[in-house]
């Protein structure tokens, strides 16, 4: 498995033509339904490429808990009006805590516009964009993109963010600290280091 940092690197989603045109004709026959697939990393270091090779429709909302726990997974759905908060579609699809999930809201008014959405828990960057790779190669215009951490990431890092503030909060999650020498003094410090939440040490 590919080891990305999430403060660094570049992240987009990648979906094979003959497979987002097959997909769009079937949620538009069913608009009722959703599409779900695995998707495939490539790349390392600074750029993180996810594949999605196949996507299937279900009847039902697909769950992280249906699949393995290490998946990184995808879940294209059409919207008729708003797009769902980040919260309802967390609690819709319960990824699991080291499962990256990217959500696309199709818009049905206009098809190359989509909402795309993240969630990760600091395993892999948030998703940029979403291209439709094949004949005519399509760059998904992405309205709203959303990173966001899995809710036991927040639960943990909610007294340091009403403490802090949410501006010093994110700049300290942004942030790489290098302690030289971990003895007693070093050690204490990157306890605590880590206990504010650090981005990376």
């Amino acid at each position: 498995m590919n080891t990305i940092s999430p403060e660094t690197a570049r992240c987009w989603l990648r979906i094979r033509r003959s497979v987002w045109e097959r997909t769009l004709r079937q949620l538009v026959t069913q608009p009722d339904h959703w599409a779900s697939g695995r998707l495939r990393r490539e790349g390392a270091h600074s750029e993180l490429l996810l594949l999605a090779d196949d996507l299937q429709l279900s009847s039902t909302v697909p769950t992280g808990l249906q699949r393995p726990p290490l998946d990184d997974w995808l879940v294209l759905m059409h919207s008729d009006s708003e797009v769902p908060t980040a919260d309802r579609l967390l609690a819709l699809q319960q990824p699991r805590a080291a499962q990256l999930l990217v959500v696309l809201v199709l818009d049905r008014q206009h098809p190359e516009r989509c909402h795309l959405l993240s969630f990760t828990n600091g395993r892999a960057p948030a998703v940029e964009l979403c291209e439709i790779s094949g004949s005519g190669m399509l760059q998904l215009q992405a309205r709203t993109r959303d990173a966001v951490s899995h809710p036991a990431e927040s639960r943990r890092s909610s007294r340091t963010r009403g403490a802090l503030g949410a501006d010093l909060h994110d700049r300290l999650r942004a942030s790489i600290v290098t302690v030289v020498g971990a003895g007693r003094s070093g050690s204490q410090l990157c306890f605590l280091l880590a206990g504010l939440g650090v981005g990376r040490l």
